[in-house]
């Protein structure tokens, strides 16, 4: 794998684990390797993702399959919800116990709600109404809930992922969009005979076995990504003087003000993380030093709306 980076032994055989089951996720879905390297940078700096894309492109399926792969399902802290302007809070947060409140207290049952999850996935996240999104902007922010009259830490909550089939136009949800630093446009396969065949053989395969091989257990992964997060910051620090930081702020900078795309201050940590992370997982490397084609991989997903993307490529890539 290459140099260690100074870490130990026992989180090079996690982040072996984790590069390898990556690649065998990419050999199970076809034409998914971009989506599924973000995600996998996201869990692993605590950075929230948007995927952004029409009906049936898989975006569902990519968040699932690498939710099992990190050891989480369900009923062991993975929360997948559809949510609808109809959606009530106890949709998400959990229901409020009677019996408690027949005794003068207020308490939410939260098993398995969003509330005991690590891995959040919210599909069609912008119909969510006022109350559910005002819930959640706490929740990102701050990895706090509020229950009641009561805040919830939620301290092993990794990331969260949203899915939409559209970018929002409503100014209201403007905010709540920039708190997912990263927009991933998620398109259909490449058209081609070959392409149809290998997606029909993997979307039999999986629905047949019903199966991702599992690389860590889910409290492995959130020690391993608390602790991969960790290195990403002490290697920033490093790096602060780098060129390649330069190289960053300077390209964030003509992004702001030549092409007029908003990146708010908040996010540049964000952004920072995600592109050390990529090139330790690109290079397989934990001492990796990151370069432009990190730079480029990361920077093509902090567009405001599709059309900028192309507008960002043609900046890097010149």
């Amino acid at each position: 794998m290459g140099e260690s980076g100074g870490v130990s032994e026992n989180f090079l055989k996690y982040f072996m684990k984790f590069v390898e089951g990556t690649r065998k996720l990419k050999s199970v879905l076809v034409d998914r390797d971009e989506e599924i390297d973000t995600i996998a940078c996201a869990f692993l700096t605590g950075t929230n993702v948007l995927l952004i894309g029409e009906p049936g492109t898989g975006k569902s399926l990519v968040v699932n399959e690498f939710a099992k792969l990190v050891g989480m399902g369900p009923e062991n802290g993975y929360f997948h919800y559809l949510l609808t302007k109809y959606t009530e809070p106890s949709e998400i947060l959990g229901p409020i116990d009677i019996k408690s409140l027949r005794e003068g207290k207020y308490e939410v049952i939260t098993k398995n709600k969003l509330p005991e999850a690590s891995l959040v996935f919210l599909d069609e996240v912008f119909n969510a109404n006022s109350a559910i999104l005002n819930s959640l902007l706490t929740l990102i922010n701050e990895k706090k809930l509020i229950l009641g009259n009561m805040y919830k830490n939620m301290d092993d909550l990794i990331c969260v992922y949203g899915a939409s089939n559209h970018v929002p136009q409503d100014p209201l949800l403007l905010a709540f969009f920039d708190r997912f630093p990263i927009r991933l446009l998620v398109k259909h396969v490449e058209p081609s005979v070959e392409n149809y065949k290998k997606l029909l053989q993997k979307e039999i395969s999986i629905e047949v076995s019903d199966k991702v091989d599992t690389i860590l257990t889910r409290k492995e992964s959130i020690k391993f990504a608390k602790e991969f997060n960790r290195l990403v910051t002490t290697r920033i620090e490093e790096l602060i003087d780098n060129d390649f930081l330069k190289s960053i702020f300077n390209s964030v900078k003509y992004l702001k003000s030549g092409a007029e795309i908003f990146i708010s201050d908040r996010n540049l940590k964000h952004i920072v993380k995600m592109i050390v992370a990529y090139s330790m997982l690109r290079s397989e490397k934990t001492s990796a030093v990151p370069n432009k084609t990190d730079i480029i991989f990361i920077l093509t997903k902090i567009w405001n709306n599709e059309e900028q993307k192309d507008e960002i490529e043609r900046f890097l890539v010149r």
